[in-house]
């Protein structure tokens, strides 16, 4: 895993991408959130798809709804950089849908648009 700061940014925004998958659970969400704070100083992430373990896109684990709830118990924020097309679940499709609508956690394909998205 690799964590760089993202430049011309108003505010601190770390990237946090593989190899290595830093996120599998709620405990490893929690982990990371810290570790960023600590030493990035900052609570704004956007995190590639591949530092996700496919367990978190199975919404039947319960562990996407679990990380995200720590996201936001810590006020972290969060933006999931990838290509989601590829899943075929109806569910997923519309939890990351409501996720984009609702803003608040988006999904977006590439880091300038997750920057957007995040008002940053």
């Amino acid at each position: 895993m690799t964590v760089r700061m993202v430049r011309g940014t108003r505010h601190p925004v770390a990237h946090v991408k593989g190899p290595g998958l830093p996120i599998h659970d709620a405990q490893s969400a929690m982990v990371l959130i810290a570790e960023v704070w600590h030493t990035a100083h900052c609570d704004q992430m956007l995190v590639d798809k591949a530092a996700v373990n496919e367990v978190f896109f199975d919404l039947c684990t319960g562990v996407a709804g679990e990380v995200l709830q720590k996201f936001s118990n810590y006020q972290a924020r969060l933006a999931m950089i990838g290509d989601f097309q590829g899943y075929q679940s109806k569910s997923l499709a519309a939890f990351i849908a409501e996720c984009n609508r609702s803003g608040h956690i988006p999904f977006p394909a590439d880091e300038a648009e997750a920057l957007r998205r995040l008002g940053l």
